[in-house]
């Protein structure tokens, strides 16, 4: 660059040393990444069995109580006791657990969307 008045020049050089994160830094954000990328993805998949899982549950619940099966309708309490209370730490196999229960033991299909 050159001042008009003066006619003095300077010139500027822009380098991207200054500032960059170093390379094990940025390698460890990455890995980071992946693995949040993999807890959302497993987080996803329970909040889609939970949902599932509920609405087969009320479905037999209903069944259950049209028929007037107390015992039935005692293990799907205590699938609905599970979802509020346990669920939400739980591993995505149990809610697996759950869904085949429903499953098996109620001709109810838990649907994901």
């Amino acid at each position: 660059a050159r001042d008009k008045m003066t006619n003095a020049v300077a010139n500027a050089e822009i380098k991207a040393d200054k500032g960059r994160l170093p390379e094990e830094e940025i390698d460890r954000m990455i890995a980071e990444a992946e693995m949040y990328r993999a807890q959302d993805e497993e987080s996803g998949q329970k909040l889609q069995m939970k949902n599932g899982i509920e609405a087969a549950m009320y479905k037999a619940l209903g069944q259950a109580r049209d028929r007037g099966d107390e015992d039935a309708q005692e293990q799907i309490e205590n699938i609905r006791d599970w979802l509020e209370f346990d669920a939400d730490d739980a591993p995505l196999s149990e809610y697996e657990q759950r869904a085949e229960i429903l499953k098996t033991s109620f001709g109810v299909s838990v649907l994901m969307n």
